[in-house]
């Protein structure tokens, strides 16, 4: 920096970022520590505020891009998103949290879009809408409440050749749901124990699951 204060040091190999590199805010606080390898950064890093708190951490695939879990926090440390990623898509299920710790919204995505089934929630965690995605839009019927409580329902239609798949266990509680299309299970499927705690989640991609 101007001032003289370290702006980021690390190491070159012919001309190319290589190894521990660190960079520094103007004030001399850390901004962002990790490797890199050609130029790319891979592996772990962390990303902070200037009071020195985490503002996200995670990990880079060996081309340069997020994969696995990433975690993002609002300047008082608290969690504010936590999802996966997959060749820097969201991908994978997601949750969104206030200020407060309250959920926002929580879901999954495939491939950087909205997929299977969503919840948004007022503050204090009250529910606001509840319903299925697919390629980044609302489909078919959704929950939606108002502030007060009151339930109505949203019909978001479907595109010619999907289909919402919904089975249930015996006392009428989610079994499992998820879309096809034309036939073919596609996107995100998700599945629940009778318990109501979550089973099992995956994307399809012609027909068969793909990735975590």
């Amino acid at each position: 920096w101007a001032s003289g204060i370290t702006k980021k040091e690390g190491a070159l190999d012919g001309g190319v970022q290589t190894g521990e590199w660190t960079f520094y805010y103007e004030n001399g606080q850390r901004r962002a520590n990790g490797r890199y390898d050609n130029d790319h950064q891979v592996g772990p890093w962390t990303y902070y505020y200037e009071n020195g708190g985490v503002e996200r951490s995670g990990s880079f695939d060996a081309t340069g891009k997020r994969t696995g879990e990433w975690s993002y926090n609002y300047p008082d440390g608290a969690l504010r998103v936590r999802g996966t990623y997959l060749a820097d898509f969201e991908d994978g299920a997601f949750e969104h949290f206030t200020a407060d710790g309250s959920s926002e919204r929580t879901g999954q995505y495939d491939k950087g879009m909205l997929s299977g089934p969503w919840s948004y929630f007022y503050p204090g965690n009250k529910p606001k809408a509840a319903g299925l995605c697919h390629r980044g839009e609302r489909i078919g019927t959704w929950r939606v409440w108002d502030e007060a409580g009151q339930q109505r329902t949203q019909d978001f239609g479907l595109k010619a050749g999907l289909q919402i798949v919904q089975e249930k266990w015996p006392d009428g509680t989610l079994r499992r749901t998820g879309v096809l299309q034309n036939g073919p299970p596609v996107g995100r499927w998700t599945s629940w124990h009778e318990n109501g705690k979550p089973r099992f989640c995956c994307a399809f991609q012609d027909g068969r699951a793909r990735g975590v």
